[in-house]
């Protein structure tokens, strides 16, 4: 494909169009893998037919059931309280017997037949409903044997399939269907050496944040990143007590003297730190384009502004970029001067007034880029104008409100299942949400056609890569990992987990992994409050002090090119366990990486390790 019709020259309005050839291409990669496991499409289909015809049964003879045990639950409880009224009703009219009232006779004949009928739902009722009861239990039984074959019949019919659901299924739809999208299945260490030598992207964001999830790519070359941090900080903690007082004071009355008791509850409070842990999630993109280039612009519409709002939005807004360009006037260098662009409502919206280089700015933002920016950030769907947008010259960072919560997530357990049509309407809905999460973050730089035309000069590496796995990933890929030899002892809280690389042996990264975090010590702290009775009272308030605790723990991470379906069958492979059994601990395959809980391994362990995850006869 020529690379002027890969270019997205209006990305709002080419949408549409693209989502569309990404579901064809997500219905094709889904079509490949069932081909692939020969699947039989229309034996699954009979099979879940069968299978929901028996389910829907089974939940109506559970309704059934329900009903009964309430029913028999009704028989007791009233059977119980009419026996026990049919009793006291009975002493009553006894009672009143012995005095000879025949009244009594009056109270005794209804209570005898309450009692009876009490017997009668006790007994007879109750065994009826329990037998009714048993009799549906019989049948619920019956259909959940019915209905678990069928299932696992299902889950056979799929189980070609199911074990070919591999990671980053869903990056290769859109990558195919969108060229100018290129999706990593991991963020290699040429890549992340890329970002952070060339482009400035920080080797590490500092020990208060962990990196959590990752998708990196590239468009016509140029290198972005996804991230997703766990953050923590401290915030202030209201913490509340109180006590009760009581006195007693004296009126003199006209009979004499009278007391009167008196309380009051005296309330305090203190403020502590709290840790307080956060996800935030941001897309880094590096282009060379207009490289002393600095602005920063924010969400300028809530998305329920009319058009005569957005009007006076512009008009006000051009009033002010007036001003301030006036006011820059006195600036010695004319190049950082503010000077509004003619476009007035580009420049209302897209509101970037403490960029840096006018001239740069300009080549940036052509008239078409302007057009762009302005249909993207006026749109009401899905998403309209919720991004942050900052460039600090070569780097671009863009940060929406809707990536936040955006699932990174496409290992192929995910999509296994044992309906077939079920298991490809998720396949194509994730795919489909996913692309347009980072689709519509990628919106802003491909507004820029600039962007797409301008491919980066090779980049030649100053020196070999000290590890094989990149940061980013690395702490991705320790924070999936779920063991709790991670948690310092005592920890009461969640931890950050941060990278130290120790060494390089062949293909495997020997690394210890820090995680930081607090265990919580209680105090009470008393706090001098005056009283109605005129003293002073010390309340309590009792409060947590949280005080860092960390455990170091030793990693050892490598690449797996191997498929999930292949790793997998490694708990089969001898060589495979004896080389778990001598690390002690078990592996993680996510990303196409491997990483295992282990003391540092020695040079043999390591290819052996890196040998048994990447076979050259495995399919990439």
């Amino acid at each position: 494909m020529d690379e002027l019709e890969q270019e997205i020259l209006e990305p709002v309005k080419e949408y549409p169009e693209l989502r569309n050839k990404v579901a064809e291409e997500a219905e094709r990669v889904f079509d490949d893998i069932i081909a692939q496991g020969r699947v039989d499409v229309a034996n699954n289909q009979e099979i879940c037919k069968n299978f929901y015809i028996v389910k829907n049964e089974l939940d109506v003879q559970n309704k059934y059931l329900s009903g009964a045990k309430a029913k028999k639950l009704v028989y007791i409880i009233f059977g119980i309280f009419f026996i026990i009224a049919g009793i006291i009703m009975s002493i009553i009219s006894i009672m009143i017997l012995m005095d000879k009232n025949l009244v009594g006779l009056a109270v005794l004949f209804p209570g005898i037949g309450i009692f009876v009928l009490g017997i009668i739902l006790l007994t007879k009722l109750r065994k009826k409903a329990q037998a009714k009861i048993d009799e549906i239990n019989q049948v619920v039984a019956d259909k959940e044997k019915i209905s678990d074959a069928l299932l696992k019949q299902a889950y056979e019919s799929m189980s070609g399939a199911n074990c070919l659901f591999d990671d980053g299924l869903p990056q290769k739809a859109i990558t195919n269907a969108v060229p100018l999208i290129q999706l990593d299945n991991n963020l290699s260490v040429e890549k992340y050496q890329y970002l952070v030598e060339k482009y400035n992207v920080p080797k590490d964001f500092g020990n208060n944040q962990s990196t959590i999830a990752v998708q990196s790519g590239s468009l016509v070359g140029n290198p972005f990143v996804f991230l997703r941090q766990l953050n923590q900080t401290m915030i202030n903690q209201t913490y509340t007590g109180s006590i009760t007082i009581h006195w007693t004071t004296y009126q003199h009355t006209k009979d004499g003297t009278r007391s009167v008791h008196h309380s009051q509850v005296l309330r305090a409070s203190v403020v502590e730190p709290k840790p307080y842990y956060y996800s935030d999630t941001f897309l880094l993109y590096g282009n060379e384009v207009s490289a002393n280039l600095n602005f920063t612009r924010e969400p300028q519409l809530h998305g329920n502004e009319s058009d005569r709002k957005l009007e006076r939005i512009i008009n006000s807004d051009a009033k002010k970029a007036n001003k301030k360009a006036k006011s820059d006037l006195m600036d010695k260098d004319p190049t950082t001067n503010f000077t509004p662009m003619q476009n007035e409502k580009f420049e209302s919206l897209f509101h970037a007034w403490d960029r840096d280089n006018e001239t740069e700015f300009r080549v940036l933002f052509t008239a078409l880029a302007q057009k762009n920016m302005i249909n993207l950030i006026t749109s009401k769907a899905p998403y309209g104008d919720d991004f942050k947008f900052i460039k600090e010259k070569m780097l671009n960072m863009i940060v929406s409100s809707h990536i936040q919560d955006a699932s990174f997530n496409t290992e192929g357990e995910n999509f296994v299942g044992f309906d077939h049509k079920k298991m490809k309407e998720n396949f194509i809905n994730f795919t489909l949400n996913f692309f347009q999460n980072i689709y519509f973050d990628l919106a802003p730089l491909l507004s820029i056609p600039l962007y797409q035309q301008h491919k980066p000069a090779e980049y030649i590496y100053g020196e070999p890569f000290k590890m094989n796995t990149s940061t980013f990933e690395q702490e991705s890929m320790v924070n999936r990992y779920n063991d709790p030899s991670f948690i310092p002892p005592s920890c009461c809280t969640d931890v950050i987990k941060k990278i130290t690389a120790v060494d390089k042996v062949g293909d495997v990264d020997n690394l210890t992994v820090t995680s930081y975090g607090f265990r919580g010590e209680p105090r009470i702290t008393y706090v001098t409050k005056f009283g109605g009775d005129g003293r002073n009272h010390e309340v309590p308030v009792e409060w947590i002090e949280y005080i860092p605790v960390h455990k170091s723990v030793d990693v050892s991470m490598t690449k797996a090119e191997s498929s999930k379906t292949y790793f997998d069958s490694l708990s089969q492979n001898q060589g495979y366990q004896n080389l778990m059994n001598t690390l002690g601990k078990h592996g993680l395959h996510s990303h196409r990486l491997f990483a295992s809980l282990a003391s540092r391994l020695g040079n043999d362990e390591a290819q052996k390790l890196h040998h048994l995850l990447n076979p050259k006869n495995e399919a990439k």
